[in-house]
């Protein structure tokens, strides 16, 4: 589909960036899978502009996940504006504060095990607290689309199993095996 092949450019940023009335000027752009990623500088701040290039429901649980880390005091960027009107340009965006740090990717495996072990029990027992409504991706306000797990995991093996069988991943006998565990247990 064409929402998979959306690019985005300077132009879209630049229009985002403006809408802000400040002067700006943009000092990198990232390219991930899911979002164009332009930093940039305003008033001696930096900040992140966030494209969603993909149409995905998980635009809508990473804000409501940045709309909630500031009021539970949970380390993170912090949520400047974000717009899904698509009238400023045609794709929903964020705009967050600058956190300076080494990308991810970047970090060795027992760096990222330290790091991630450096998150509080604390921080951990307060983002498992939230209550949200219903499971699967979030929107806005942490509802989810499927009632149930149940039906969160029928939705998402019913959407696999087709692709299964085109892709020829799995023979047709492995595949009645997983459809029966899946029909038996779930």
């Amino acid at each position: 589909s064409h929402l998979n092949k959306m690019k985005t450019s300077f132009k879209d940023a630049t229009k985002v960036i403006k809408s802000l009335n400040n002067h700006f000027f943009i000092i990198n752009k990232i390219k991930s899978t899911a979002h164009e990623v332009y930093i940039f500088q305003s008033n001696n701040n930096k900040y992140v502009l966030r494209i969603a290039i993909k149409e995905k429901p998980n635009y809508y649980t990473e804000l409501w996940a940045l709309k909630n880390q500031t009021k539970l005091k949970i380390p993170g960027p912090k949520l400047i504006k974000w717009d899904d009107t698509k009238e400023i340009i045609p794709y929903r965006w964020t705009i967050e504060e600058c956190i300076e740090g080494e990308h991810i990717s970047k970090k060795n495996k027992h760096k990222l095990i330290r790091t991630f072990k450096m998150i509080s029990q604390k921080e951990l027992r307060i983002i498992h607290k939230q209550k949200t409504i219903g499971f699967g991706h979030l929107d806005e306000k942490g509802k989810g689309k499927y009632k149930t797990w149940k039906d969160y995991l029928d939705a998402k093996f019913q959407k696999a199993y087709p692709e299964l069988e085109k892709r020829k991943i799995l023979s047709q006998r492995d595949l009645k095996k997983i459809k029966k565990i899946h029909n038996n247990n779930i």
